[in-house]
């Protein structure tokens, strides 16, 4: 069975227009007794759909994250204790235990339509697996310094660092 032809056999459900999700905004929709939250990147004729609520404070809050990009991936940080969220995947950058479920979307003569069964998402970003990226500050004053200390707070490992005094 394809790709295309399981996304046909869903229910699909109408939830909005494009136009009424803010670019760069979140916005919640409650679909079939599920609070689903809605992203929309930039002028982007795609949305995406996670599920609403926070696995650490278990509020549903989702859809009023930040919308960013770390290391190249798109995320959602929680407005309670900041994790980060991937929007393709709903994995949980910071604690690999955790994830957000995920819904496919579609968009239709403008309306988008979503479908209350969530979706198989694949890891396609495993930090075990990527090589370290290298890292050069020229100067060793007091910003570069806790630049660098932020850094290796948040990814530790994913550095190799030098600096150049």
């Amino acid at each position: 069975m394809t790709i295309l032809k399981d996304m046909n056999e869903l229910n699909w459900v109408e939830v909005c227009a494009l136009d009424d999700i803010t670019p760069n905004t979140g916005v919640a929709a409650l679909v079939e007794d599920q609070q689903i939250a809605l992203f929309r990147v930039g002028h982007e004729k795609r949305v995406y759909a996670l599920s609403n609520q926070d696995p650490f404070s278990k509020a549903f809050v989702i859809s009023r994250g930040i919308l960013g990009d770390l290391q190249g991936e798109r995320v959602v940080a929680s407005p309670i204790y900041k994790q980060h969220f991937s929007l393709a995947t709903g994995r949980c950058l910071e604690d690999k235990d955790q994830k957000l479920l995920v819904f496919p979307s579609k968009i239709e003569n403008g309306k988008v339509w979503i479908s209350p069964t969530p979706q198989k998402t694949y890891i396609t970003n495993n930090g075990t697996s990527q090589e370290k990226m290298k890292l050069v500050l020229v100067g060793n004053g007091l910003a570069g310094m806790r630049c660098l200390e932020d850094l290796l707070d948040m990814a530790p490992d994913r550095y190799e660092i030098t600096v150049i005094g």
